[in-house]
């Protein structure tokens, strides 16, 4: 496996936790504490609780595929879960990076 490899799959698990919470989990959880479809007037911000909702999806995906970002550079946590769920922590918080980059990436274009 190459150097990079592991950077890449958590780059992949980004990917997919923003997928996940956005598809998914956003819909659902809006239509239970917003039911009017009409969008708002003022700019879009995000809601607060779609950060532990991407938190929780990114500390799920580290934990089921046993991503390990400390021991792919070489450090060792005392116990393997901690460092699952430090590395789902940030997975959770490179699908907001990656969200903003898909906004940025969709407002570029004509």
């Amino acid at each position: 496996m190459t150097p990079i490899a592991p950077f890449l799959a958590i780059l992949f698990l980004a990917f997919l936790a923003e997928g996940l919470t956005e598809y998914l989990a956003r819909p659902v959880i809006q239509g239970l504490t917003n039911p009017d479809p009409e969008p708002p007037a003022e700019p879009y911000t995000k809601p607060l609780w779609l950060r532990y909702v991407a938190l929780t999806v990114g500390v799920g995906l580290a934990m089921a595929f046993r991503a390990d970002l400390f021991a792919a550079i070489g450090l060792a946590a005392i116990h393997p879960w901690l460092a699952y769920v430090l590395t789902g922590i940030l997975v959770g918080r490179g699908s907001n990076y990656v969200h903003d980059l898909i906004d940025t990436w969709r407002s570029a274009q004509p």
